[in-house]
């Protein structure tokens, strides 16, 4: 590792995999719901298989979607950690 001039925060590697994870989930539910958008969707109207008024498209979008906030709920409350935002201290010194 390269040589700083400063004490690296031991916070910063669980933010960063925080981050990697958040990235992560964002992209799969970008990725589902253009999935399900224009993977089901394109056709003619007549053509859409109907399921609570909706088309199967905009409904497997809305399930989709809580099953997303279920999984957000799961990452924020058993993978997330909260940590101090104050000055990391070892020893007694402020890390500047």
């Amino acid at each position: 590792m390269h040589h700083l001039p400063f004490k690296v925060d031991k916070r910063f590697e669980q933010c960063t995999r925080d981050m990697l994870l958040t990235f992560a989930f964002l992209c799969a539910y970008a990725v589902f719901i253009l999935g399900a958008s224009y993977g089901l969707g394109g056709k003619a109207m007549r053509e859409y298989t109907f399921y609570c008024g909706m088309p199967s498209w905009f409904f497997l979008c809305v399930v989709g979607l809580l099953g997303f906030i279920a999984l957000l709920g799961v990452l924020c409350f058993r993978v997330f950690s909260d940590m101090s935002i104050e000055a990391y201290v070892e020893g007694g010194e402020p890390n500047d």
